[in-house]
């Protein structure tokens, strides 16, 4: 199993658990709170759409994304590489989507970033992987987190900045010490050193 596929997995569990968290978020949903402002023209409503409609739609988006990924892990498993790759636009589509209506959601970008990596758009990933680190350090998302920074220390590591990917992959273990997938990516890169040191 290469190092690539190892990340693909990785990139999954993070969409399952950002699903989780983002179905849990839904239940959680308080009764609308008290009518404030009831002097605010109907027009006025009727102008400005609502927050929590454009949040909604954001949240389709991100579901469809996530079956879309599924569906293309599914499609890889059988090796029909034609439709995961159809499935897995589709999916950067829907998530890129979801990001513009909630430009600040780590969970989409996170998402987003692993799909750019499987499509081979290393530098996009890595990009998108920043972003996600900043904005879910900013909503305390911990376990959403360790995944994201992960990910970057594997799109690092395809990029062949081993450096890098070591100092991402060592935070990562900060998350999850007994993370078997940080532990390879940890080994690969500290090989690589080792071999470029030898060149010196």
């Amino acid at each position: 199993m290469t190092y690539r596929r190892l990340v693909r997995v990785g990139a999954i569990a993070a969409l399952m658990l950002a699903t989780a968290l983002t179905l849990r978020a839904e239940e959680k949903k308080t009764a609308p709170a008290a009518k404030t402002e009831a002097a605010k023209s109907d027009s006025a409503k009727s102008d400005a759409p609502k927050k929590d409609d454009k949040a909604d739609e954001a949240h389709k988006l991100f579901v469809e994304g996530v079956r879309l990924v599924a569906d293309a892990d599914q499609a890889l498993q059988e090796k029909k590489d034609g439709e995961c790759q159809r499935m897995t636009k589709l999916a950067i589509e829907s998530f890129e989507k979801a990001l513009k209506i909630t430009p600040e959601d780590g969970e989409i970008m996170l998402a987003l970033g692993a799909q750019y990596f499987n499509q081979g758009q290393i530098d996009k990933a890595t990009e998108t992987y920043k972003q996600a680190i900043a904005a879910l350090k900013k909503d305390n998302l911990r376990d959403l987190l360790g995944l994201a920074v992960l990910n970057l220390a594997g799109a690092y590591y395809a990029q062949e900045k081993y450096e890098l990917a070591l100092k991402e992959v060592n935070s990562a273990l900060g998350f999850d010490p007994d993370s078997d997938e940080a532990k390879k990516l940890k080994a690969a890169c500290e090989e690589h050193l080792k071999e470029k040191e030898k060149k010196k």
